[in-house]
Formats: C-alpha cells, sequence, structure tokens
C-alpha cells in the first residue's frame, strides 16, 4: 500500500476494530476483492478392466510302467516217469507243472501227424499293458477383480488474483516531505 498525505481515521476511544466509522459525507470507500482457490473433488472413470480367459497350450511328459508278457522258450530233458497218455494210447512227455509238452487240438483230430507224433499248433495268448489317456477339466483357481481405493495427496498449484489499493494523487502540487 503507497503512503501519501492522507489522513487515516484513528478510531475513537469507544471504537473498537470490529465497529465501523459512521459513514460521513467526506468518507472515501472502495471495496476491496481478491480471488481464493476453492479445491473440490469429483469421481469419475478412470478407465475400464476387462477380465476373459485364454487357453494355453504345454506339452506334459507323465512317465508310466506298463507290463508285457513275453514267451520264453525253455527244453527241458524229460525224466523217467514224466509221460502222460495220449488221447490215441501213446504217453507224452510232460513238463514238471503238469502241462503237456506237445499239447493236442481241443477237437481230438491229429493233424498232420506223423509217425504218431501230433503236429497240432499251440496258441499261446500274450497280454500287454498300454497307457490310457484321458483328459478331464477341473477348477483349479477362482480369479477375482475387487476394487479398492488408494488415499494420495496433490498439491494444486493455481494462480490467483487480488486488488491491491491504491492512493493516486491528480494534483500538480508537490508533496511536501
Amino acid at each position: 500500500m503507497t503512503q501519501y498525505d492522507v489522513e487515516q481515521p484513528t478510531p475513537a476511544a469507544d471504537q473498537t476494530d470490529e465497529t465501523p466509522l459512521a459513514a460521513g459525507a467526506d468518507d472515501l470507500s472502495v471495496v476491496r476483492h481478491e480471488e481464493r482457490l476453492d479445491v473440490s473433488k469429483e469421481r469419475r472413470a478412470a478407465g475400464k478392466v476387462r477380465i476373459g480367459k485364454r487357453t494355453v497350450t504345454e506339452t506334459v511328459q507323465v512317465p508310466v510302467q506298463v507290463r508285457r508278457e513275453v514267451l520264453v522258450y525253455e527244453e527241458l530233458p524229460v525224466e523217467g516217469g514224466d509221460t502222460l497218455p495220449s488221447q490215441d494210447g501213446e504217453a507224452t512227455a510232460a513238463h514238471p507243472d503238469g502241462t503237456s509238452a506237445v499239447p493236442h487240438p481241443a477237437d481230438g483230430t491229429d493233424h498232420g501227424a506223423v509217425d504218431g507224433l501230433p503236429s497240432a499248433p499251440t496258441e499261446v495268448v500274450l497280454h500287454e499293458e498300454r497307457p490310457v489317456v484321458s483328459l478331464e477339466t477341473v477348477p483349479v483357481e477362482r480369479v477375482r477383480l475387487v476394487p479398492s481405493t488408494t488415499d494420495a495427496e496433490h498439491t494444486v498449484t493455481q494462480p490467483v488474483r487480488r486488488e491491491e489499493v491504491e492512493l493516486v494523487r491528480t494534483d500538480d502540487e508537490p508533496t511536501a516531505s
């Protein structure tokens, strides 16, 4: 505030700073204004999140123990008492486990027997295990999106204007100091 040869009125003893001076015909006044920064908040959409799923394929190797039967061919000598009677009355050699070394066909016919020896083929069924693969879809996890809030402090910088009162003398008389 610039000071000129203007006398500032002094409040009377019975007046306080809160009591305005009586407005007279000689009083001049101006209203001074200033801007004040009023900061408020608004809620708005900041973005969207879409939850989706995609399928990823990966190769998985699982070791599996499998078994298969193999045929072991053994020739064992026939001992003196190891004979079985055949269907035609002749004796045939037998294994120690009681099975016939040269089995006869089930229908009793002798296919291609030479000199009284049976020549029917014997079949043995061999078994094996093979891996059986199946896929099963099972739920393993639930993924949930839950919005939460976090607080942060922001500093707002904004220029504000205010008025200052200035006294300007309009006469050309020099002021005495």
